[in-house]
This record gives C-alpha cells, sequence and structure tokens, in this order.
C-alpha cells in the first residue's frame, strides 16, 4: 500500500520481505523528487529510532534532487515484530 503525496514529500510503502519461510511486513518512507534524480540515499537509524527520524533531513535531501529511502527496521517503528525464533 502506497500513499501518493506530492513531489518532494514522502510516500510511505508497507512491503512484505521473506525471512526464510515466513514473511514480514517492513514500513518504508520514501521521497520522489519531482524531476530527474541526482541520485539515491539509504538512511538507516539506530537501535532505538525508525525512519522517521530522518523527515527533516529527507524532505531537504529530495527538494534538491534526490531520491530518499527511510526504511522502519523490523521491531522498530510501523514495521514488524519478529518475535522469538530470529536471534
Amino acid at each position: 500500500m502506497m500513499d501518493q503525496t506530492a513531489p518532494g514529500e514522502g510516500l510511505t510503502q508497507e512491503i512484505l520481505i521473506r525471512l526464510g519461510d515466513r514473511y514480514a511486513s517492513m514500513f518504508v518512507r520514501i521521497w520522489q523528487p519531482a524531476g530527474q534524480s541526482r541520485g539515491t540515499v539509504y538512511c538507516l537509524h539506530g537501535f532505538t529510532g525508525n525512519g522517521a527520524d530522518f523527515d527533516y533531513l529527507a524532505t531537504f535531501l529530495c527538494r534538491n534532487g534526490y531520491l530518499v529511502i527511510c526504511p522502519d527496521l523490523l521491531g522498530r517503528g510501523r514495521s514488524a515484530f519478529l518475535g522469538a525464533g530470529y536471534d
């Protein structure tokens, strides 16, 4: 599922990723520039953070022509928590 917003603003997408014989939901924020992308910036948060930690930076970079991808790593933010069995 993807929410559409104006160019230079964030899009959000929930994706399924495969982990062995299981799937998990991963939430991703994507900022798509209005024109041709000058490059891609992939922002990974720390242990206690989530992808929203980069909202201000991502907006700035996107408005300057960069595609920016900021996922919520598994177990953080709006992504799935895996629980036991994935130590």
